[in-house]
């Protein structure tokens, strides 16, 4: 129906004015992680260092050791 096109136009004029600077924050965030060596997400970094994947629980532990270091 007319009113299921113009709706669609709509959702389509905000997709294409938002696409050049979507694109741009896509291209920068590639760029990042290509440098810091990211091979999948996600990719955790705790101060700084790579950890590898593992379970939630671990994170913690091993957040609240870079806690006790940072004091």
């Amino acid at each position: 129906t007319a009113s299921t096109f113009e709706r669609a136009l709509k959702i389509w004029r905000r997709f294409d004015a938002r696409y050049e600077a979507t694109l741009e924050t896509v291209r920068t965030d590639a760029s990042l992680g290509k440098m810091l060596n990211v091979k999948s997400t996600p990719t955790i970094y705790i101060n700084g260092r790579m950890v590898p994947t593992t379970a939630p629980a671990q994170y913690d532990a091993l957040i609240a050791a870079a806690l006790k270091t940072a004091k």
